[in-house]
């Protein structure tokens, strides 16, 4: 009684999984002929091109490497600064005897000095990421900036 239902469904499910299979086939196509055409190729082309490869890797696993994990990052970077401490306007003269006619200390500003020490931690402490290699050429000709 239940037969030709179970069978429906069974149908159902085995044309679903065919449909898995010819979407993963499509997708791995290219690289099993890749993989036919290496095995057929003499050993100096497999050293070059297993070299090659070898070095993409590692290029990518350093690039993934730099843009996930970050050095000395403190997330409550706000709490070192002491603005409210402050006794001084950014610009202000520090002490009006001090200095030459030409070069008069002030108070530096909070926004340059904070910009500072962000500047300095994505570029003096961590890898600039834009100027890494793979950056500029991107996730397989996409460019970095247009990835989903």
């Amino acid at each position: 009684m239940l037969d030709p239902i179970v069978d429906f469904f069974t149908r159902i499910f085995q044309w679903i999984g065919r449909g898995i299979g010819l979407v993963i086939g499509a997708i791995l196509w290219p690289f099993m002929w890749a993989g036919r055409w290496y095995t057929q190729r003499g050993w100096i082309l497999k050293a070059v091109v297993g070299l090659a490869l070898l070095v993409l890797v590692g290029l990518y696993a350093n690039f993934f490497y730099a843009t996930q994990w970050w050095n000395k990052f403190d997330p409550n970077y706000v709490d070192k600064y002491t603005f409210e401490n402050r006794n001084i306007s950014a610009g202000e003269q520090v002490s009006p005897g001090a200095g030459t006619d030409t070069a008069k200390p002030c108070g530096n500003s909070g926004i340059a000095q904070v910009a500072a020490d962000l500047t300095d931690l994505n570029v003096n402490q961590n890898a600039w990421i834009s100027s890494m290699i793979l950056y500029k050429l991107g996730l397989f000709g996409i460019d970095w900036d247009h990835t989903p």
